[in-house]
């Protein structure tokens, strides 16, 4: 239900402008404060809106998303002037919701809306609306209507939007995620490498390694102390153990690819031939895959659900969006928010 209610709220007014923390610094250096030009905004049937409507939302909002300004003027002057008409506009539709609402008789008890107080003010609500600069009234009001919306637009949009959801179009969504999503096959290995200054003893004591390590059957957990042990039977050839690695097959070298896409998990490669950086000699490496995945389309299982709410918050968005086209139709309510007052209005103006 709180991703619905979010989902709503982008639905009618969009993101919230942020507050520019830029200004950060400078507040709180002097005590200006907020002059409300309040006036009537627009009339949804013959209940007001008024500009100090819109601010007791804005407070709300604010405290939500910046308690930690709750007493800085300018932050508040800020929010005020970069969110009131999206804020205006989000009032108006819910007029109209609220007005739908006791049409069908949905409406809160008392119960639930104090509930979802404390949810959002905490156990000291006096204190927490003192900082939101909202009144106790103010707050149940909100509270309120806030939730009536989501039980109306649950009654009127969800259950529609939910049953546009067909298996075919789950199906074609994992089918686009798919294509998009393609992971590469991936391995875990470690190489052996046999250094010797003779390329022949190299060789031979590379053999007699790998030899060693398929009758043995040495854990690559306890390869290191097992070379140890056995070191001597090498003659004067060097073995060492790198530490495990991961790549995708993109990032695996022309040299390592052929060999370790033939390679089983748990199994060591024959030794190969290559050309040592570090002198002019060989060296012969061996190497052992502790893991490998396959990459490929992710399962369909595993991103049903994922792809599922996707797909039902896309329409809820699309069906709300149709709900309140056809309330503010059967109202004669304009969308066009700034047809309500002059160019030139100020609700707001910031004094010292």
């Amino acid at each position: 239900m709180k991703k619905l209610f979010l989902c709503l709220i982008l639905i009618f007014c969009g993101p919230l402008a942020a507050i520019n923390s830029t200004a950060m610094s400078s507040w709180g250096d002097s005590k200006p404060h907020i002059l409300v030009n309040n006036r009537i905004l627009s009339q949804v049937n013959g209940r007001p809106i008024t500009v100090m409507d819109v601010v007791k939302k804005m407070d709300m909002y604010f405290y939500k998303r910046f308690p930690q300004f709750s007493s800085i003027d300018e932050a508040r002057f800020q929010f005020y002037t970069a969110n009131w008409k999206p804020v205006l506009k989000e009032l108006i539709d819910k007029e109209l919701i609220l007005e739908d609402a006791k049409q069908v008789n949905i409406t809160a008890s008392t119960g639930e809306v104090r509930k979802e107080i404390e949810s959002v003010f905490g156990p000291n609500v006096v204190e927490n609306l003192e900082e939101a600069n909202l009144t106790y009234e103010d707050a149940v009001k909100m509270i309120k209507d806030d939730l009536i919306l989501k039980k109306i637009i649950g009654f009127r949009v969800n259950a529609k939007a939910v049953r546009e959801i067909t298996p075919q179009m789950l199906w074609n969504e994992y089918q686009s995620y798919a294509e998009e999503n393609i992971a590469p096959a991936q391995w875990t290995y470690y190489v052996i490498t046999v250094n010797n200054e003779n390329d022949t003893l190299a060789e031979r004591a590379a053999k007699n390694l790998y030899n060693e390590l398929i009758t043995s059957k040495v854990s690559i957990k306890t390869l290191n102390e097992w070379l140890e042990s056995s070191q001597g039977q090498f003659g004067s050839s060097t073995i060492s153990l790198s530490s495990p690695m991961t790549q995708s097959e993109e990032e695996l070298s022309d040299k390592y690819r052929p060999i370790l896409s033939t390679l089983a998990p748990s199994t060591f490669s024959p030794p190969t031939e290559h050309a040592s950086r570090a002198r002019q000699s060989k060296v012969y490496r061996i190497f052992y895959i502790s893991d490998y995945n396959p990459g490929g389309a992710p399962a369909f299982d595993d991103l049903e659900i994922k792809l599922k709410e996707k797909l039902i918050g896309a329409a809820i968005q699309k069906e709300t969006k149709e709900y309140l086209k056809k309330m503010r139709i059967r109202h004669d309510i304009s969308e066009d928010i700034d047809s309500l007052y002059p160019t030139d209005f100020q609700p707001f103006i910031l004094k010292n």
